[in-house]
């Protein structure tokens, strides 16, 4: 392939989707071809409309390094759809925060309760070796 044909400026116009969507705004960055320079990995950019089950359609200006232009004739790949539950960092902060809690009120429970009760036998029976006159 012959990456210098397709760059995040042109993106829109030289691989454009089926329904027609927007990659967002790129930066040079957010391309990625591999060491063969057969696969591009696109990091979609900000305002993207792009919901996944859309197609590819490269354009004729986009070449290998001969300068051949693209002969699909059939529309491209399908930009993979979204699956199902994403796991994100914060759901781990969430349950790491929720057993911290757990913890802390079961650590609670055992130690005040034992603590006051403690406490209430002294006030009870008051010290040792003290007699109380009635």
């Amino acid at each position: 392939m012959d990456t210098d044909t397709i760059t995040a400026a042109n993106i829109d116009t030289v691989l454009p989707t089926l329904p027609a969507h927007t990659y967002g705004t790129l930066t040079a960055g957010d391309l990625s071809w591999n060491i063969a320079e057969t696969q591009l990995t696109v990091t979609l950019g900000s305002d993207e409309t792009i919901a996944g089950g859309e197609t590819v359609n490269p354009t004729s200006a986009v070449k290998d390094v001969a300068g051949n232009s693209d002969a699909t004739t059939a529309p491209g790949k399908a930009i993979p759809e979204e699956e199902g539950f994403a796991w994100e960092w914060w759901y781990t902060l969430l349950i790491v925060l929720f057993g911290l809690i757990i913890i802390a009120g079961i650590v609670l429970l055992v130690i005040l309760p034992k603590r006051g009760a403690d406490e209430f036998e002294d006030e009870l029976y008051g010290e040792e070796g003290e007699e109380e006159e009635f």
